[in-house]
């Protein structure tokens, strides 16, 4: 598979996470104290999870059971599993 190189023009990472328990929220966490990541998608199999994920991180990332969405946007440049 080739990925096309994207960048977002402003030097912010774009990061998604897929696997919100405890471990994927820990290392999320670690990276958004950098101030050049903005986490912008979460996947994770179970509804508790995502609904968090939006309480924590704000209404507008994506949630999503399916890791393939993560994968398949283009928006996002790295993603923590």
């Amino acid at each position: 598979m080739t990925r096309k190189k994207m960048s977002s023009g402003n030097g912010v990472i774009r990061l998604g996470l897929i696997g919100a328990g405890g471990m994927g929220v820990a290392d999320t966490l670690t990276a958004l104290e950098h101030e050049n990541i903005r986490l912008v998608a979460v996947c994770d199999l179970y509804t508790r999870p995502l609904e968090d994920a939006k309480t924590r991180w704000g209404q507008e990332i994506l949630t999503t059971k399916d890791y393939k969405e993560i994968l398949k946007r283009e928006d996002i440049d790295a993603v923590i599993i």
